[in-house]
């Protein structure tokens, strides 16, 4: 006698493409004339963003930028401070369609260098680690449950993962005012900041 299964249908999220890519950072650039000359450099900070994902077929495209914070003192001992915007844009073909699929992508600095060539000019070499997962939703059947008197059937429960982002749509980024307190007085000047946003903090300017 053969046992009649009843089928239900779940969707599940199947990967297309999951890997990690690399971004070259290469590039020099002049400080404006409202800029100091570079004396020596104390520190290079860079910080990537992804501005926008498209999902064209079996192409992926990824336009970002690179903010780039450079710390420096004049001739004259002064702390200076400049910030230049690299752009970047990543191409990826996969390996099969994915129209309809969703697009995730994280972004890091792996290093980032820096050194002035003349009082004026500095050159930056670095690159920024991708993370990037396409994912394109897909209907299976599964045996929900069995017609027969003389079958147990054993139910498990698993546990359900969200996925952000699911639209493809770009990253947003908060910013956020924070005050400063100093016992030396007021402050005359920001050489740097950094903020992440995270649900249970605060974005710190420091």
């Amino acid at each position: 006698m053969k046992e009649k299964c009843l089928k239900s249908d779940v969707f599940v999220n199947e990967n297309i493409f999951c890997d990690s890519l690399e971004q070259a950072i290469d590039a020099d650039f002049t400080l404006p004339d409202f800029c100091p000359d570079v004396s020596k450099i104390f520190k290079c900070n860079a910080i990537p963003r992804i501005v926008s994902k498209s999902l064209n077929g079996a192409s992926v495209t990824l336009d970002g930028n690179v903010t780039v914070t450079i710390l420096y003192c004049d001739k004259e001992s002064r702390f200076c401070s400049y910030e230049y915007i690299y752009p970047f844009s990543k191409t990826v073909e996969l390996s099969r369609d994915a129209s309809g699929g969703n697009v995730t992508a994280k972004v890091k600095c792996d290093y980032i260098n820096c050194r002035a060539v003349t009082g004026r000019k500095i050159d930056i070499h670095g690159a920024v680690g991708i993370n990037l997962r396409v994912f394109k939703r897909k209907c299976d059947e599964i045996i929900s449950d069995i017609d027969d008197e003389l079958i147990e059937v054993k139910r498990m429960k698993f546990p359900f993962s969200q996925f952000g982002d699911l639209g493809g749509n770009p990253q947003k980024y908060e910013k956020k005012n924070s005050p400063r307190h100093s016992t030396n007085g007021i402050c005359r000047k920001i050489f740097a900041h950094r903020g992440r946003y995270s649900p249970n903090y605060r974005t710190n300017v420091y």
